[in-house]
């Protein structure tokens, strides 16, 4: 009986230690020892959006009580196909797009005048009335500004006559006049009152100084010249001119343009004929001057004007 306990006792214990050495697994980390059940881990929470994402998703009031709703995304365009662009906005055409836009300096033909060099008391061919000289003045214009420019002319007037007198008794001597010279100097400020598509709106006042002279012939064989008769004048001019200019953009040439004006000023004019001789011997010297409103302003420069700008 005895035997049969201890043989029960020593089976008991062989099964509890292959029970034992089943469970214990040192490489999966097993210790073999009695642990606690593992506690249970909350479930994964869901990653948040960034905050500035969070501001875009969240709707957000308006003042009214409504909820203003998120701008739309923008589609994303499918594989192989491009998005559809947008055409860019119209551009308008810029303000003051106009010929005189365009130009800023030139050329110009500021005017012709034929200038009287004698004195109205003393002329020296009464029938031929005053002796008058052509004169030229040609010049630059330069716009400063759209609205602002300056014009400045040069003018000449030459004329060279050569008179004879054949004595078969003695040597030729020259009668008549000696030659003629004029010089004029113009100044003007156009301003562009009013500009449209191919036509100006000017004012213009401007102002001219004239000076000529020339030699009248009285006594062919007086050698010393003292009786020939000087005669020369100058003439001040100060006046305003309204007007109109017009481009040739419609042709395609807006560097060519027309001006027509008129204008009202004042000419001052002074005239001096005189010898050499002696007052005794028949010397004299004449000297006339006056101040005289000029309306169309032809002295002032002429009515009709030609430029072309570069």
């Amino acid at each position: 009986m005895r035997k049969n306990l201890a043989r029960l006792i020593a089976l008991g214990f062989l099964a509890a230690s292959a029970t034992a050495g089943a469970q214990w697994d040192p490489e999966s980390g097993d210790t073999g020892q009695w642990q606690p059940p593992p506690e249970e881990q909350p479930p994964p929470q869901q990653q948040q959006p960034p905050p500035q994402q969070q501001q875009q998703q969240q709707p957000t009031e308006t003042p009214w009580g409504g909820q203003q709703q998120p701008p739309p995304q923008q589609q994303q365009s499918s594989w192989g196909q491009q998005p559809e662009e947008t055409p860019p906005p119209a551009t308008e055409e810029p303000a003051g797009d106009t010929d005189h836009s365009k130009v800023s300096f030139g050329v110009s033909f500021i005017g012709f005048e034929r200038f009287a060099l004698e004195p109205v008391d003393m002329l020296m061919n009464p029938d031929d009335g005053p002796f008058q000289l052509g004169i030229t003045t040609v010049g630059v214009r330069l716009w400063v500004s759209e609205m602002l420019g300056l014009d400045i002319g040069l003018g000449l007037g030459i004329k060279t006559d050569s008179y004879s007198n054949d004595n078969p008794a003695g040597p030729s001597v020259q009668t008549g006049r000696d030659g003629a010279f004029a010089f004029r100097l113009h100044v003007g400020l156009p301003v562009a009152l009013k500009t449209y598509e191919h036509f100006n709106i000017l004012l213009i006042p401007e102002v001219g100084f004239t000076y000529a002279s020339t030699t009248f012939i009285v006594d062919p064989t007086d050698v010393t010249a003292a009786s020939d008769v000087d005669v020369s004048a100058i003439a001040l001019d100060v006046g305003i001119k309204v007007g109109g200019e017009l481009h040739f953009g419609f042709w395609g040439v807006p560097n060519l343009s027309l001006q027509a004006t008129i204008g009202l000023g004042l000419r001052y004019a002074s005239r001096t004929a005189e010898n050499s001789l002696d007052f005794a011997a028949g010397g004299f010297g004449v000297t006339s001057s006056g101040i005289s409103l000029q309306t169309l302003g032809q002295q002032l420069g002429s009515s009709v004007r030609i430029n072309y700008y570069f």
